[in-house]
């Protein structure tokens, strides 16, 4: 009885103590890891073997790829199923536990503390729809509440509260005005933006300081592509006054080759690279190198 009496009380302690305290207590929060990666079809379409293996792999940030946004402003996920339509959510009409189980990455068994989703990609028209949209005349046209885009990516945040960010993926159209104007409404719906940009430098140099002194924070990340077209790109030549997280392909890296590369570009510019990311979960999925690419990138930056 007398340890039951203890155990209540110290429960009663730790209850008490916790309720004294606000959500920025850091013993409260998991640790946020250095690592990312970027990941498609198998969240959506094998979740039963992605969710467990994303959530013990020690990645800290997923951006799941990608939202394509269409001419009437609906958005669909990599062209396979619809997600966002006038202002509601209807991706459950295909996937019916997507929102749920991508919530559930942030939750405390889970070493994921960020989700993103990407937004656009080679070959899209989504930003050139966002221009369009911004610009056009009618009714449902610009960024303000009653338009068509802050409608449907305010449905969006609302069903998935642990969205952090946007993946900004722009790869043809690279439009300043109207880009500006649509990652100012995102940063309205407390929705960041983060970039992955693998050329035109100043273009995404002004995006992010624009975006940035319309609130500070807005965009907090540049993910550097380092492979494919990105190939030889210097993360130190891309200090925006922004955390850069350059990104390599497991097609041409293993987890020691990501490790070592990381180690020479943090040491070149330790105040400007401070993480690293994967591309693609879809390549490796199912293997100890999920586990592996984010181990080695979490002891480059610990």
């Amino acid at each position: 009885m007398k340890t039951i009496v203890k155990t209540c009380l110290f429960s009663l302690f730790i209850w008490v103590t916790l309720a004294g305290c606000d959500d920025t207590d850091v013993f409260l929060k998991k640790e946020e890891k250095p690592s990312a990666v970027f990941g498609g079809g198998p969240i959506y379409i094998t979740p039963s073997t992605s969710l467990p293996e994303l959530k013990r792999s020690g990645f800290g940030t997923l951006i799941n790829w990608t939202i394509h946004v269409h001419e009437n402003g609906d958005l669909n996920f990599n062209e396979e199923f619809a997600i966002i339509s006038d202002g509601a959510y209807i991706g459950n009409q295909t996937y019916p536990n997507y929102s749920s189980n991508l919530n559930s990455l942030s939750e405390p068994d889970s070493s994921i503390v960020r989700l993103e989703f990407g937004l656009s990609a080679a070959g899209s028209p989504t930003y050139s729809n966002i221009k369009a949209l911004v610009n056009c005349s009618e009714a449902y046209c610009g960024t303000g509440r009653g338009s068509i885009l802050y409608k449907n990516f305010k449905a969006l945040k609302d069903k998935f509260p642990s969205l952090v960010a946007l993946n900004n993926d722009d790869e043809s159209e690279y439009d300043l005005e109207s880009s500006v104007a649509f990652h100012k409404m995102l940063a309205d719906l407390e929705i960041k933006t983060t970039i992955v940009p693998y050329a035109l430098k100043e273009f995404w140099k002004s995006l992010v300081v624009e975006l940035n002194q319309y609130k500070a924070g807005t965009v907090d990340r540049v993910y550097l592509q380092a492979y494919d077209g990105g190939t030889g790109n210097d993360p130190c030549s891309w200090d925006f006054g922004v955390a850069v997280y350059p990104g390599l392909s497991s097609s041409t890296k293993n987890p020691e080759e990501v490790a070592e590369q990381l180690k020479n570009w943090k040491m070149n510019c330790p105040n400007t690279v401070k993480g690293g990311f994967m591309w693609l979960y879809d390549d490796f999925q199912n293997s100890a190198l999920v586990e592996e690419y984010a181990h080695e990138i979490n002891e480059v930056f610990k």
